[in-house]
Parts: C-alpha cells; sequence; structure tokens
C-alpha cells in the first residue's frame, strides 16, 4: 500500500443554463417540425467547476415526435449529461413543438436546377 495518496477535489460550482431540448423520431409524413420553445428556458445546474465550466446547456429526456401531425406540448425532465452535476432548480420543462405542412415539392423542379 502507498504510503501517500493524493486526492484533488475540484471546487462545487453553480450556473443558470439554457435547456436544450432533445427531439427523437419523425413527425407524420407530409408535416414538418416548424420551431420548438421550452419552458422554463433556463435550468440552475449545480456540480464541479470543471464540469459546469464546459457545458454551453443542459439535455432533456427525448420528447418523441412520433406520428405528430399538429401542434402539441410534452412535459419532459432536465437531464445534465456531465458527471457530477445535476438539476437545482428547473428539473420539470415543457416542450412545445410547433408542427405545420412540409412543403411541396413544385412538379418538374429540381433542386439546384437554374431556369434559362
Amino acid at each position: 500500500s502507498p504510503a501517500e495518496i493524493r486526492v484533488v477535489l475540484d471546487q462545487v460550482a453553480e450556473r443558470v443554463l439554457p435547456v436544450v431540448p432533445a427531439l427523437a423520431g419523425d413527425v407524420s409524413s407530409g408535416s414538418q417540425v416548424v420551431d420548438v420553445t421550452v419552458s422554463p428556458r433556463v435550468a440552475r445546474v449545480i456540480g464541479p467547476a470543471t464540469a459546469l465550466g464546459k457545458m454551453t446547456g443542459v439535455g432533456t429526456e427525448p420528447v418523441s415526435l412520433a406520428d405528430h401531425a399538429s401542434t402539441f406540448t410534452a412535459t419532459t425532465t432536465v437531464r445534465p449529461d456531465a458527471p457530477g452535476v445535476r438539476v437545482r432548480e428547473g428539473q420539470i420543462v415543457n416542450v412545445t413543438v410547433r408542427i405545420g405542412p412540409a412543403p411541396t415539392p413544385t412538379p418538374g423542379a429540381t433542386a439546384g436546377a437554374i431556369a434559362r
């Protein structure tokens, strides 16, 4: 056994970070996601200063888009992906996904074509 053990401790820090909702799956055929909003927009997180210093936002449990054809709101949980980081305030959020019709391709048009 070693005569000496070196232990390095990180400072505990707290930050307010934007919540970035995670989306999973695809909306119904003929539809597209137009906008995504989250409320509250920020969460207060606490954890190792080194980990918090690298974070630009905090994610959520995925919200399923499967078979949605119209705007909907889902309640989900904020989920930090850094070790030792936990949510202090703003753990539960409402994610609103605005869905609209997908653009209809113009018959005979090809992407990047230039009419002459």
